[in-house]
């Protein structure tokens, strides 16, 4: 009723209130309710009934890290004394328990340099294990690259220079800073080659960081064939077995060959793709360490081109 409302407007529980310790405004309700049972600003007594006894809610926990009634441990019980004090007594407890104190950590330290002898007795072996294991690997190393030396290249590798554009199959491909070429991405082709004497002209396409379904785990190869200067008197379409080696600097074995037929119109403008192999090497394959068998080395590897099939020239 109208002449209730003045009375209901001081006693109603959505009425605007200011909390008297934080200053927040909220309903009422609240503000006698939830709020002063969180409130930081809120006066509290230390639990431990110390001689400050006015604490707001917000401090209590910081009050506990210095209140002189607090239960604590001894601040010896690192090292083995378990008594539990209040904090202002700590000074007389250490004065009383002073003998035990030193004891106790008398035995820690003992117990601390047994402990240590023996960590540095077990590091000293492991480290003379990995020295020996380590020392006996590079041993190891040593003689298969000794031997591999001494057995030589059944090539001149280091004879094999660029193509200069003009020699004939079999064409020896000399790939330098095989490492960087990868590395960097890079797609690396060869000088021209032929064939034969007034053959089909050819180019060899290697990319080192592979591509396709060869991408990052194997060296991809492409063999192109391009417009040359002998087209007009060469038989189309050719049709020609070519023979792709990745060659085995160790030995005259075990190289990593591919063949594949030719079979082609005659090139109207540039080149044509005629062979590409995604996956020629797995990087394994390629890195591997071996006495008989070496493919990268001194970050160089090898190519042999080699035209298998009679040319007939028209």
């Amino acid at each position: 009723m109208r002449q209730d409302l003045r009375n209901h407007e001081m006693e109603c529980v959505r009425r605007k209130v200011n909390c008297k310790y934080c200053y927040l405004i909220e309903d009422r309700y609240l503000i006698e309710g939830q709020h002063k049972e969180e409130c930081l600003k809120f006066p509290l007594s230390c639990p431990n009934k110390c001689d400050i006894r006015i604490i707001t809610r917000g401090d209590i926990e910081e009050h506990l890290k210095t209140c002189p009634l607090e239960v604590i441990q001894c601040e010896y019980y690192e090292v083995g004394c378990a008594d539990v004090i209040t904090r202002k007594d700590q000074e007389k407890h250490n004065k009383e328990e002073m003998e035990k104190h030193l004891s106790y950590t008398k035995l820690e330290l003992t117990t601390a340099k047994q402990q240590l002898a023996a960590l540095e007795t077990t590091l000293l072996a492991k480290i003379t294990s990995i020295e020996s294991a380590a020392q006996r690997r590079i041993n190891e190393l040593e003689s298969q690259l000794q031997n591999t030396f001494q057995n030589c290249q059944w090539l001149n590798m280091a004879s094999i220079k660029s193509l200069s554009g003009n020699e004939t199959c079999p064409a020896f491909v000399k790939i330098p800073e095989y490492i960087k070429t990868k590395t960097s991405h890079q797609v690396w082709y060869s000088e021209t080659f032929f064939s034969h004497d007034n053959g089909y002209k050819l180019r060899l396409c290697v990319i080192p960081g592979g591509y396709g379904d060869g991408k990052d785990t194997h060296v991809s190869v492409y063999l192109y064939l391009l417009k040359g200067p002998n087209d007009a008197n060469l038989q189309w379409p050719v049709h020609m077995d070519v023979k792709v080696m990745l060659l085995n600097q160790v030995a005259d074995r075990d190289h990593q060959a591919m063949t594949t037929k030719i079979v082609a119109n005659r090139v109207s403008l540039t080149k044509t793709l005629v062979c590409n192999v995604d996956q020629f090497i797995s990087y394994q394959d390629l890195y591997t360490l071996s006495t008989s068998c070496l493919f990268l080395k001194d970050d160089n590897i090898f190519f042999k081109i080699n035209c298998l099939s009679p040319v007939v020239v028209v």
